[in-house]
């Protein structure tokens, strides 16, 4: 039995927290959230804070773990980092958690390897903006945040104070980035890494909608919808230089690709188990667990992919997300769902469930970013048409009956 150490304790890592005590490991979980939902799943949990790296490390130290990991936020990254380095722990690498921290650090890095992205520039709060050298529309970020935290789109120079108050607010660094935005087909593409060579890749289609709720993912389509070999070699080679840019031996990587006129832009990257279901697009495409790999590689352990458990394989797999507007769905406080495991029993469906946490309570809010999305239907074949299809008989068969007068904007 090994003590592996989780640092988040979150509805998303319960998955991770659940998995590494299945392997029949010793299960230690630090999580500021003295409700973290994770804690109950765990052998012993810790009120700590994901980015206190100091406590973490005492923890870790005290309780001489074999292992250290995360998943889905990159919030711990700093703090994994700090550990695996003092207790000589296999853990991220320095350049890609400065590149998670701090999205000019990660452009500049794929500037010096020739990883092609949108243009950029930085700006703080004391810096002026020359507006003449603007060419709109623009996506306007926090330098330090995911998930479409303080994300916006902008059109025209009069929007622009309102979307940079908006990131700066949610910069910690008080920095914000301001990006030419690229319109064409955004893919995902997840990779698994080990001995610096790319072991298994899945491109899927990211689809959202054209206008509003800027950046937030409906649906995932396994496989890409403009797949093609010479695509896949082209993506290949592609991570590879991310993966030597960001000095990734051994990892999961979630790079954020854009196709736009046979040409290849790099959006975003993360190493880390992505969320949004997209470990479990990769476990239906490949047969492989992410949260196991991920553990395994944790535990320093070399990994036999044709040793390991495999999973049954699908040649498709649809995954899309019920929300309110841009999605069907009314916001307010749930009051009845109705359809559910109707839902469920369609051919094709692999899982119909909540994307929230159901045990705080069941409140459909406005699609400001990921996390506002509400349930999700995923479905798998070997025909992309009849997985489609599935996917929308399935949500047909569901409602929610909502209490309007508890709607809250935020």
């Amino acid at each position: 039995m090994k003590k592996i150490l989780i640092v988040g304790a979150g509805y998303e890592q319960i998955d991770m927290i659940s998995k590494a005590f299945d392997m029949g490991h010793y299960v230690i979980v630090a999580d500021a959230d003295p409700l973290a939902p994770g804690f109950e799943y765990a052998s012993e949990s810790h009120i700590i804070s994901t980015t206190n790296k100091e406590e973490l490390l005492k923890l870790a130290s005290e309780k001489q773990i074999d292992a250290v990991s995360y998943m889905i936020t990159e919030t711990p990254m700093e703090s994994v980092l700090y550990i695996s380095k003092s207790l000589n722990l296999p853990g991220p690498s320095e350049e890609s958690v400065k590149a998670s921290q701090n999205k000019n650090e990660m452009r500049r890095m794929f500037e010096i390897s020739e990883v092609p992205g949108p243009t950029f520039q930085l700006i703080s709060e004391q810096d002026s903006i020359d507006y003449d050298k603007l060419t709109f529309p623009l996506v306007i970020k926090p330098s330090d945040k995911a998930g479409q935290i303080g994300l916006n789109r902008v059109y025209e120079p009069s929007q622009l104070s309102i979307a940079m108050e908006k990131a700066f607010k949610h910069s910690s660094k008080k920095e914000v980035v301001i990006e030419e935005y690229l319109e064409g087909q955004e893919l995902n593409i997840v990779i698994f890494v080990q001995n610096n060579r790319i072991e298994l890749l899945t491109i899927s289609d990211r689809e959202r909608h054209p206008t509003k709720s800027f950046g937030v993912a409906l649906s995932h389509r396994f496989p890409s919808k403009y797949y093609s070999d010479a695509l896949y070699h082209e993506i290949r080679s592609l991570c590879e230089k991310i993966i030597k840019s960001l000095n990734i031996s051994n990892g999961i990587v979630y790079p954020q690709i854009l196709l736009k006129d046979n040409c290849l832009y790099v959006i975003e990257v993360g190493e880390r188990i992505p969320g949004g279901k997209m470990k479990e697009v990769f476990k239906l495409a490949t047969g492989y667990d992410l949260v196991e790999l991920q553990l395994k590689l944790s535990l320093n352990e070399e990994i036999d992919l044709e040793k390991i458990n495999q999973f049954k394989v699908y040649k498709s797999v649809f995954i899309d997300f019920l929300t309110a507007k841009p999605g069907i769905l009314d916001t307010g406080k749930v009051l009845k769902a109705e359809g559910i495991e109707e839902a469920r029993n369609v051919p094709n469906v692999i899982e119909a469930n909540y994307f929230v946490n159901p045990n705080e309570g069941l409140e459909i809010r406005p699609l400001n970013t990921a996390s506002d999305r509400f349930f999700y239907v995923i479905t798998a074949g070997d025909n992309i048409n009849q997985v489609i299809e599935g996917n929308k008989e399935s949500q047909n068969k569901i409602s929610f009956v909502v209490d309007k007068s508890s709607e809250v904007n935020r």
